[in-house]
């Protein structure tokens, strides 16, 4: 009779190791399914690794969820900035989670205030691209039956909030394999990271509440026909109505070598403005298009697409 009762004791004991275990193995699982998907290139800094930044809640990186999914139609908001152009198939699109923090203590100065499981909403966000021109953005995120969407306190969510984009960079048929520069042009603060050679780092950062501004990466990435190089871009929007999110890149370089040679763009931290963004494009610059970005290796395709 003790016997059993002590088997009993242990059967549970055992039970119980072993659901902590499946824990740590999901989150091993994780960390090895973003790594897996990352592309096999050379070495492409320029600096130091950057360490990455505490996030006060929730962990850098791509969709955690493993599994393929596909997020029901009520809750998907497709295209909220309204494009023109569309990807040539359900394979692309850039995935991304909403985050209000409308009710955070005090006024938001960086992105780890807003990017807070606590504030993230159930809505599923689908943008073919990244090019939100400054522009005023009053009218909020049209959510499930064209209804705006709501912050904490009932009204539209229109400031105070965050978005984490995920998805794979990969080059049109049209561009040439090799390292390239990326910037931002944005209002208010943006933060990159990328999964290069094995490792997630941070390449740009450009936080913080300021007006229109572009913001340059401080490393290259290397490209070729068949990267999927897994990112990570976070956003906030600070006080209305000004807004701006769009994001270029050029090609500086083929080889290891010649990247000792690249300068980097004029325009690094500057306030931008029609003439700057000239500029850009005269640097060689571009938007990056809808072929540009693959979704998040976890989802099947895109369900905004038409």
């Amino acid at each position: 009779m003790k016997t059993n009762l002590y088997a009993q004791k242990w059967s549970l004991l055992s039970l119980v190791f072993c659901f902590s275990l499946v824990g740590c193995q999901q989150d091993d699982f994780f960390e090895k399914e973003f790594l897996e998907n990352s592309f096999n290139a050379p070495d492409v800094l320029v600096d130091k690794p950057s360490e990455l930044p505490p996030t006060d809640g929730t962990s850098p990186g791509p969709v955690t969820d493993p599994t393929p999914t596909e997020p029901p139609a009520k809750d998907l908001v497709c295209d909220p900035f309204g494009y023109d152009d569309e990807a040539t198939s359900n394979k692309f699109g850039i995935h991304a989670k909403l985050y209000d923090a409308s009710s955070f203590p005090g006024r938001i100065q960086k992105l780890a205030d807003v990017i807070q499981d606590k504030y993230v909403l159930p809505s599923d966000l689908y943008f073919s691209r990244l090019n939100v021109t400054p522009r005023n953005f009053s009218e909020g995120f049209s959510g499930p039956d064209n209804e705006p969407l709501k912050n904490a306190s009932g009204d539209t969510l229109y400031e105070w909030f965050g978005l984490r984009f995920t998805g794979r960079f990969a080059l049109t048929s049209m561009e040439e394999a090799g390292y390239y520069e990326l910037v931002t042009h944005s209002d208010d603060g943006t933060i990159v990271r990328v999964n290069a050679n094995g490792e997630t780092r941070e390449i740009l950062n450009d936080d913080g509440e300021h007006a229109p501004r572009v913001g340059c990466a401080k490393e290259y990435i290397y490209l070729d026909a068949d990267s999927k190089l897994n990112f990570e871009i976070d956003y906030f929007q600070g006080p209305r109505y000004q807004i701006s999110m769009v994001l270029y890149w050029r090609k500086v370089a083929s080889t290891p070598q010649e990247l000792s040679q690249v300068k980097k763009s004029s325009m690094c931290g500057k306030e931008s403005t029609a003439s700057s963004v000239n500029k850009l494009l005269d640097e060689g610059f571009t938007k990056l298009q809808p072929d540009n970005f693959l979704l998040p290796a976890q989802i099947v395709s895109n369900p905004c697409a038409k």
